[in-house]
């Protein structure tokens, strides 16, 4: 069972047998596909390229994700490739669950991803996309950042009405 303390900032020398992978600058995922989008956090020390279009998008309404974002929701998008620039020097790992971790900022605590332990694919926060590369998007690229759905709607917290038509799914569907 991992902690669901947030651990020390990963050095490239240190193995991470929890979760399978060290995430540094330079480090790439997945297969990578042509276009890339550009995101980064708060305070621009973590900057990272995710493939693109993204597989699935949604509003996440799990208490964990309302606690760490400091918001009603979190909206991610599921890619197939996550690489962090050059320019990110280090990033914090919080093991969240037993079967998930988010990575996150260690200068401003921006949450940049989360990863679930039986997916190959990261969601990465929809917050830390950056708007110049999506502004240069083809209109019909678009229609892949629009959410499809609401998931943990069980966890909504109280105060929050789901105003909109996407669907809604009391826990998480797999994807």
């Amino acid at each position: 069972v991992r902690s669901s303390a947030a651990s020390d900032v990963y050095k490239r020398q240190v193995s991470t047998q929890s979760t399978g992978s060290i995430l540094q600058k330079g480090d790439k995922f997945m297969s990578h596909k042509e276009t890339k989008l550009r995101g980064s956090c708060g305070c621009g020390n973590v900057t990272y390229l995710a493939s693109f279009p993204f597989a699935y998008a949604t509003h996440c309404h799990c208490s964990m994700c309302r606690k760490v974002h400091g918001a009603a929701f979190a909206t991610f998008y599921s890619t197939a490739s996550l690489e962090l620039t050059e320019k990110t020097e280090k990033i914090k790992i919080f093991h969240s669950s037993s079967f998930a971790h988010r990575g996150f900022c260690p200068n401003c605590s921006s949450v940049i991803f989360m990863k679930y332990s039986d997916e190959p694919f990261y969601w990465i926060t929809g917050g830390t996309l950056d708007n110049q590369d999506i502004e240069n998007l083809p209109t019909a690229s678009l229609t892949c950042l629009q959410p499809q759905s609401h998931i943990f709607v069980k966890d909504k917290a109280k105060w929050y009405s789901i105003e909109d038509k996407l669907t809604q799914y009391q826990e998480s569907p797999k994807v």
